[in-house]
């Protein structure tokens, strides 16, 4: 089963969330920065939310099963997987 991190037109982001200041700028003026990781999760549905932290678990169980992962196994590299330009997928 493959897990998309994509948002379909139909699905509204997350009412609750305002982005930050930096986010709502590159909203205005696109060239001024590019989206982290950390603001695109902050901006996502409850549903998108849900499949992103299951492909974590999913990977986590690879991993230990001996399997290459593609997402980060450690807080450390978390952290720094978070401060990374989103990919949009």
């Amino acid at each position: 089963m493959r897990f998309s991190l994509k948002t379909s037109s139909d699905k509204q982001p997350n009412p609750k969330y305002t982005p930050p200041a930096t986010v709502q700028n590159h909203i205005a003026d696109p060239g001024k920065m590019v989206p982290k990781n950390a603001d695109r999760i902050r901006a996502m549905t409850d549903e998108e939310l849900a499949s992103l932290l299951m492909r974590f678990r999913i990977d986590a169980f690879g991993s230990a099963k001996g399997l290459n992962n593609s997402l980060p196994n450690s807080v450390g590299r978390i952290e720094k997987w978070l401060k990374q330009p989103s990919e949009g997928d």
